[in-house]
């Protein structure tokens, strides 16, 4: 049996090396961006929610917002309802309206001095905080008293010596000459 030539591969063109490098970076990149999205399950199943909501609004009507606005309407229509059935006058007021709540803030905000001053509000603009925090702010700066500094106690005084040195060397001199 004569044993045929192996048959050689057929093998890819040559690539530049700038072309195969931008290549990689290409495919690293999105890996990346993909393995980013995909590790988060919560954002994933979030989405997969909405595109399954999407889908069921298109197949019960080509409109979905249309779909969307309706089931709103009934929303509204049914605590609307609910609202008037309740004994509870106080949910009643008209302040609990959106015109009457607008009418109780601007109400609330030309009483609270923080934000009728004019100097305190252009100031706070300045820092970039509300009218309050910048008041509150500014107030206890005037309150704040910052306590003495303790200053550090001086150097204690070398320690004296029990014996005077004159002495002390004539009593090292007669040791000296006992132990001789």
């Amino acid at each position: 049996a004569v044993a045929a030539p192996p048959e050689p591969e057929l093998s890819k063109p040559e690539t530049p090396p700038q072309a195969k490098n931008k290549k990689r970076l290409d495919d690293s990149l999105s890996r990346s961006k993909r393995s980013a999205e995909d590790r988060d399950v919560f954002k994933q199943y979030l989405r997969d929610r909405e595109m399954a909501r999407v889908a069921h609004l298109l197949s019960l009507s080509d409109d979905w917002e249309m779909q969307t606005r309706k089931k709103l309407e009934e929303v509204h229509r049914q605590a609307k309802f609910e609202l008037e059935l309740t004994n509870v006058d106080e949910l009643k007021e008209k302040r609990y309206s959106r015109l009457g709540h607008k009418v109780f803030m601007h109400q609330m905000k030309t009483m609270n001095k923080s934000w009728s001053d004019p100097n305190i509000s252009r100031e706070a603009k300045k820092d970039k905080t509300a009218p309050e925090i910048f008041h509150l702010k500014k107030l206890s700066r005037k309150i704040y008293v910052k306590p003495p500094t303790v200053s550090a106690p001086a150097p204690a005084p070398p320690p004296k010596p029990k014996v005077d040195q004159a002495l002390a060397g004539s009593m090292k001199a007669l040791r000296a000459e006992e132990h001789q």
